[in-house]
C-alpha cells in the first residue's frame, strides 16, 4: 500500500498556520507614529509612552479578530483534506473488495469445471467416494486460505485506521493549545494594556509568549507519530500473514491429491489382481 501524504499535507499546513500568525502581526512589528516606535527593537522616543501603549492595545484587539477568522479558516481546509483523504481512501478500499470478489468468482468457476472432469474418471464407487473426499478438502483449503487472508487484510485496515485517526487527533490537538496559547497571550496583553504597563513591556512579554507557543507547537508537530512508518510495519505484518496461509493452503493441497491419487492407484491394483485370479 502506498503511504499516505498526510506527513508532508500536515506540515504544509502547520507552516501556513505560524506564518500566518507572524503575517498577522504576532509579533507586533514597527508601528509608524508622528514620532517612529520600533516594537521589534523595544526603542521608542522619550515621552511617547502613553500614546505607543494605546497603539499597542489598540493593535491587540484588532489583530485577534484576524487571527482567530485565519485560524478558522485553515483548520476547515485541513478537516476537507482529512475528509477526502479519507473518501478516497475508502473508494480504492472499496474497489480492492470488488476485485478480490471477482477474482474469487472466478477461481470458483475453474473448480467447479474442474470437478466436473475428476468426477468423469470415477468408475467405482470407491473412486467417488475419494473424489468426493477430495473435493470436501480442497474446499476446506480454500475457506481457510480465504479466512486467514480476511482476517490479515482487516487487521491491516484496522491498524492504518487507527494510526491515521491517532495523528489527527494529536495534529488538531497541537493546533488547539497553539491557538489556547496565542489567545492566553493577547488576553495578557490585554491585561497589561488595562494596568497601564509601559508599552516596551507589554511589548516583549507577548513577543516572548508568542515565541513560546511557537516552539511549543513545533515540538510537538515533530512528535507526531508518522503515518507511513506504521503503514509499512503493518503491511509487513500482512504480508507474513498471507505467506503463512499460502503455505498452508499449498500443503493442504498437495496431501488431498496424495490421498486421492492413492485411492485411484489402490483400486486399480485390486482390478488386476482380480483379473489374475480369473485367468
Amino acid at each position: 500500500m502506498p503511504i499516505p501524504k498526510s506527513n508532508m499535507n500536515f506540515h504544509k499546513s502547520f507552516q501556513r498556520i505560524v506564518a500566518v500568525m507572524t503575517a498577522a502581526g504576532l509579533l507586533m512589528p514597527s508601528l509608524a507614529f508622528a514620532q517612529r516606535v520600533d516594537l521589534r527593537a523595544g526603542v521608542r522616543a522619550p515621552g511617547v509612552n502613553d500614546e505607543a501603549r494605546v497603539q499597542v492595545c489598540a493593535n491587540i484587539g484588532t489583530r485577534l479578530g484576524a487571527i482567530e477568522t485565519r485560524m478558522i479558516d485553515l483548520r476547515a481546509k485541513l478537516d476537507d483534506r482529512h475528509n477526502d483523504r479519507e473518501q478516497k481512501l475508502e473508494e480504492r478500499r472499496g474497489e480492492r473488495r470488488d476485485k478480490v470478489t471477482d477474482l474469487r468468482d472466478d477461481a470458483e468457476e475453474r473448480r467447479a469445471k474442474s470437478d466436473t472432469r475428476l468426477e468423469t474418471l470415477a468408475d467405482t464407487d470407491a473412486e467417488k467416494a475419494a473424489i468426493v473426499e477430495f473435493q470436501a478438502d480442497v474446499r476446506a483449503a480454500v475457506d481457510a486460505r480465504r479466512a486467514a487472508y480476511d482476517a490479515a487484510n482487516a487487521a491491516f485496515r484496522k491498524g492504518v485506521d487507527a494510526a491515521v485517526t491517532a495523528r489527527r487527533t494529536d495534529a488538531e490537538a497541537s493546533v488547539t493549545a497553539f491557538r489556547i496559547a496565542i489567545k492566553a497571550a493577547v488576553e495578557k496583553a490585554r491585561a497589561d494594556c488595562a494596568a497601564g504597563k509601559d508599552a516596551e513591556t507589554i511589548r516583549a512579554d507577548f513577543a516572548a509568549a508568542v515565541k513560546a507557543a511557537k516552539e511549543k507547537f513545533a515540538a510537538d508537530r515533530k512528535a507526531l507519530d508518522r503515518v507511513g512508518m506504521q503503514v509499512r510495519a503493518l503491511a509487513e505484518t500482512r504480508k507474513a500473514a498471507h505467506v503463512k496461509a499460502m503455505t498452508d493452503f499449498r500443503a493442504a493441497m498437495e496431501a488431498a491429491r496424495v490421498d486421492l491419487k492413492a485411492a485411484f492407484e489402490v483400486e486399480e491394483e485390486t482390478e488386476t489382481e482380480t483379473e489374475t485370479e480369473s485367468e
